[in-house]
């Protein structure tokens, strides 16, 4: 599921505003948001009004951005083990 959610990051675009790795860049850090799963899912679904974040409900399955999801916090879960060396 998290190669699956990589993979519909990159081909959606999700990258150009929240960078490769998810760090931020134009958009906010994913990788240590405090938004839950849900929050995050409703965001994706329905875009951010007033900014560049367009709605995916069209574009993307629930199935898919559980996926992206699942990428998100494997990136959190990377950058914590990291953060502890």
């Amino acid at each position: 599921m998290v190669a699956e959610g990589r993979q519909l990051y990159m081909t959606n675009g999700c990258y150009a505003c929240h960078g490769l790795e998810a760090q931020g860049r134009l958009g906010p850090s994913l990788v240590l948001t405090t938004k839950t799963d849900d929050e995050l899912f409703e965001r994706i679904v329905n875009g951010k009004p007033g900014t560049a974040m367009a709605p995916n409900r069209a574009r993307m399955s629930e199935q898919e951005i559980r996926a992206v999801i699942a990428y998100l916090r494997s990136l959190r879960h990377y950058e914590q083990v990291n953060q502890t060396r």
